[in-house]
Parts: C-alpha cells; sequence; structure tokens
C-alpha cells in the first residue's frame, strides 16, 4: 500500500501529532518491511504527503517517556511498542483472506477487454481499497449486469431464447411489443 492511499485510510490529517507519528512508525514497520526507523524516515513520511512535520525530537522523547511507552529505542533505532503496534494492526492490518483478495483483484483488469467492463471493474476496485464496500457491491453488479447482456447480445440464439422467456414471464399480450436489438 502507497502511503498516500494508507493516509487517506487512516484520514492522518485528522490525528493529532504523536497519533501521525505512531501511525507513520506502523506503515514503516508494516508497508516498508523496516524493523526500526530514525526521526528521518518519519520527516519524509510528513514530506512525502505535503505536510509540515512538527517538532519530531519532541515528539519521539515524550512518546519514548510516557507511561505506558507507545515508543521504544535501541541501538538500531526506533520502534513501536508491542501493545501499540497490535491496536494499529488491528485497526489498519489486512487478514490473509484480504491480500489473496486484493491480488486476485490486481490481476483482473488484464483479463477483461471489453472498455465498460474494465472501467466497472477499475471502479470497483477503487471503492472495495477505499472501504466503500457497498458502493463496490454496487459497481461489481454493474459489471456482472454488463457483462450478461453482452454475452445475451452477441449470439442470436440467445437472443431468440431472452425474448421467449420475457413472453413467458409476463405474457403474450404485454411482451408482443418488446424486442431486444441491442
Amino acid at each position: 500500500m502507497e502511503l498516500v492511499e494508507f493516509a487517506r485510510i487512516a484520514e492522518i490529517s485528522k490525528l493529532s501529532q504523536p497519533d501521525q507519528v505512531l501511525h507513520f512508525g506502523w506503515y514503516i514497520h508494516v508497508h516498508r518491511r523496516m524493523p526500526r526507523f530514525h526521526q528521518a524516515a518519519i520527516r519524509s513520511c510528513y514530506s512525502e504527503l505535503h505536510m509540515e512535520a512538527p517538532n519530531l525530537s519532541l515528539l519521539f522523547t515524550r512518546l519514548s517517556e510516557r507511561r505506558p511507552k507507545a515508543l521504544l529505542k535501541d541501538a538500531d533505532g526506533y520502534y513501536l511498542e508491542h501493545s501499540v503496534r497490535q491496536k494499529l494492526d488491528g485497526k489498519h492490518g489486512q487478514h490473509e483472506t484480504t491480500i489473496a483478495l486484493s491480488k486476485l483483484l490486481k490481476e483482473l483488469p488484464g483479463k477483461i477487454s471489453d472498455e465498460a467492463e474494465n472501467l466497472f471493474l477499475s471502479e470497483a476496485i477503487t471503492c472495495y481499497h477505499n472501504r466503500a464496500f457497498r458502493a463496490a457491491i454496487v459497481m461489481a453488479r454493474n459489471l456482472a449486469y454488463d457483462h450478461l447482456l453482452n454475452w445475451i447480445l452477441k449470439d442470436a440464439a440467445r437472443i431468440s431464447t431472452f425474448q421467449a422467456s420475457i413472453a413467458a414471464r409476463v405474457g403474450p399480450k404485454k411482451a408482443a411489443g418488446i424486442t431486444i436489438t441491442n
């Protein structure tokens, strides 16, 4: 996950400065796979997001000295205390099924050749990654509906079967004026 996407999901700009530092630390641990970080790494997160960095020396000191501690330090740098890391894992972490689904979704656009279906899919993926799950469901339904209609319209035999099923469902009188062509 890119930092910009994480910042949007975590609503970084709405957090207090100490919480911003903790969230950036979690991001560095999890998404950049770094076991330790320094003030420079946190400062680069602020810079990447075009945010003004606070007094990191003061914040690091306060987070290291607070009870219970939020930041721990050793010879290699700073790292999040276990309970802080667990809390952020629960809030922003991903389960194995979510990771597998995300991977599957990333591979799908290359398998779809229809431009409209590709647009529906990209919108569904965007909604899913932004945790707008209902919107993702609606977009996936639109994709399925569009695909079904295209599938029916590509074959004359399917169109006639579809027309016959309409007549059977609503009755021959109501279906008399209905003709599916495109």
